[in-house]
């Protein structure tokens, strides 16, 4: 969906929260083995996607939820 949705590395668990320029996305896809080192955010337009272009270096905040173990109320 486009303004959630990022591809994150196979590092980052699915459903991980990507803060990138102050704007929250979840990771929803894995980046192929090759491109493991990079997040692309979706984009459904392919102009918007030209004038967004290429990002190196970006600074990014992943956040991961972890859950307990034993289940709830314990």
């Amino acid at each position: 969906t486009e303004g959630i949705t990022i591809t994150c590395p196979r590092k980052f668990p699915l459903g991980s929260f990507v803060v990138w320029n102050g704007k929250s996305f979840v990771c929803q896809d894995r980046t192929s083995p090759r491109f493991d080192d990079r997040f692309d955010v979706y984009v459904k337009d392919w102009k918007e996607a030209k004038r967004l272009g290429l990002k190196r270096d970006q600074k990014l905040d992943v956040y991961q939820i972890l859950k307990k173990k034993g289940g709830a109320g314990k």
